[in-house]
């Protein structure tokens, strides 16, 4: 049930950013992010990385936004990603 907490805490994020509440969104994806890291889904990893990443930019804080989106490239070169995952990227 890792994988349904690690979407839930992305979808709230979602919602929290969607009502500019974004330090309780940034918490959320990095709960999510934590999570999909442990089960090891490269989906949900890049996907929340790449929020972190927008919200990073949005603050203000480029250094860490780059930092965030050359995770999300070295996630998709890793040789156990699916095809299907590739396609996506």
């Amino acid at each position: 049930y890792k994988w349904l907490e690690a979407t839930s805490l992305h979808w709230l994020a979602g919602n929290y950013k969607s009502v500019k509440q974004r330090t309780q969104a940034k918490k959320n994806y990095e709960k999510a992010l934590a999570i999909a890291e442990e089960i090891k889904d490269p989906y949900a990893t890049q996907r929340n990385l790449v929020e972190l990443a927008k919200h990073n930019s949005f603050v203000g804080q480029k250094t860490s936004a780059l930092n965030y989106l050359s995770r999300v490239l070295e996630a998709s070169n890793a040789p156990e990603t699916s095809l299907r995952q590739k396609y996506r990227n």
